[in-house]
């Protein structure tokens, strides 16, 4: 499991080196009239955009036969980041979760 280290910017973008070898390109964009962040993957030939990112053992469930990975967001507070600044002042922490982990974190 590796935990990205995301700060306050409104945009910003993240290459993650998997186990297996290949590469994906996260990006993270908040929304300030919406209080939101979102995310977007691509990796190999798939793509997802603008996906909203919310408190959840993986956000990429639904894809989980097209992609290797998933992306677990947490919170201590038990709530969606909606604050620019969450990620930074520890309020949410994402995380990339590869093969078992998946399995393990969805079926806590």
């Amino acid at each position: 499991m590796q935990r990205l280290l995301l700060s306050s910017a409104p945009r910003q973008l993240v290459n993650v080196k998997l186990k297996n070898g290949t590469s994906a390109e996260l990006s993270f964009r908040y929304f300030p009239t919406q209080n939101t962040w979102t995310f977007s993957v691509d990796w190999r030939n798939f793509r997802c955009s603008c996906q909203r990112l919310v408190a959840s053992p993986n956000c990429m469930h639904q894809y989980a036969r097209y992609v290797p990975l998933g992306l677990m967001l947490w919170s201590p507070f038990s709530v969606d980041p909606y604050f620019i600044d969450d990620f930074e002042k520890e309020r949410a922490f994402v995380y990339v979760l590869e093969g078992d982990e998946i399995e393990l974190v969805e079926n806590l």
